[in-house]
């Protein structure tokens, strides 16, 4: 079972990305973080497996929860999950240690994208 830390301030995008990942089959037990506060305490508290994060947030951004994933949990995989622009996508992911990224309004990609960014998580970082 996959453990998911899900940093999102938006009921319904968590709601809707909850059922994404549920109806593609993918097996995961989701722990939801509405803050910057609640994400850092629930980091800390338990491992994960992969991290899906809001590029922006309340009072932590995408960038600096990335950061803290990484010092606290290094081996978590680490996708975006925004509603930004293909490009802005694209320069976000090149310019960061994330392992993938997904549209809100492309939830279906999801499938393809874990799998993946879990790849690039091993080879990166040689984690099994």
């Amino acid at each position: 079972m996959l453990r998911i830390l899900h940093l999102e301030d938006c009921a319904l995008d968590r709601e809707l990305i909850g059922q994404a990942m549920v109806a593609q089959g993918l097996g995961c037990e989701i722990r939801w973080a509405k803050s910057g506060d609640e994400f850092a305490k629930m980091l800390a508290a338990a491992p994960v497996d992969l991290v899906l994060c809001d590029s922006s947030g309340p009072g932590i951004d995408g960038y600096a929860a990335l950061a803290l994933v990484r010092q606290l949990q290094p081996e978590a995989v680490f996708v975006f999950v925004t509603g930004q622009s293909k490009e802005a996508i694209a320069q976000g992911l090149a310019l960061t240690d994330a392992d993938g990224i997904v549209r809100k309004d492309h939830l279906a990609e999801m499938v393809g994208v874990l799998p993946r960014a879990f790849e690039r998580r091993r080879r990166r970082y040689g984690a099994e």
